[in-house]
């Protein structure tokens, strides 16, 4: 496991491969790990792996969340570096623009925001 990974997933999930966030306003979720937003899923699991997975199949397979991760990241990493990688992974928005963003559902999740996560990563990372 790289370093990248063990810091996101401490974040996210604290290295749960069975977590589901909680729903968002806009009816998504997050999944797995490294806490991939449902949405996503199809598309970079057929990116990563050749085949769309649904968020269940992906919930129940650590080794395609290791995968997609692994290249999803990677691909920000090799582009922005690790602070701007690690806010695209949060907000899909480099640094300078994702870190006054915010995760808050209110009412349900408090919240972090774009600058307390890559915080929290660097710190981990």
């Amino acid at each position: 496991q790289s370093p990248f990974a063990g810091a996101i997933s401490s974040v996210e999930s604290g290295g749960r491969y069975d977590l589901r966030g909680p729903v968002t306003r806009t009816g998504d979720r997050a999944y797995g790990r490294y806490q991939v937003m449902g949405a996503n899923i199809p598309a970079w699991t057929e990116r990563h792996l050749g085949r769309r997975m649904t968020p269940d199949e992906f919930l129940a397979d650590q080794a395609a969340q290791d995968a997609v991760f692994r290249g999803q990241f990677g691909t920000h990493l090799n582009r922005y570096g690790p602070q701007d990688a690690a806010s695209m992974w949060f907000t899909g928005q480099p640094y300078s623009v994702g870190r006054t963003r915010t995760d808050a559902i209110p009412g349900v999740h408090p919240g972090l925001t774009g600058e307390q996560y890559v915080n929290r990563f660097m710190q981990g990372y």
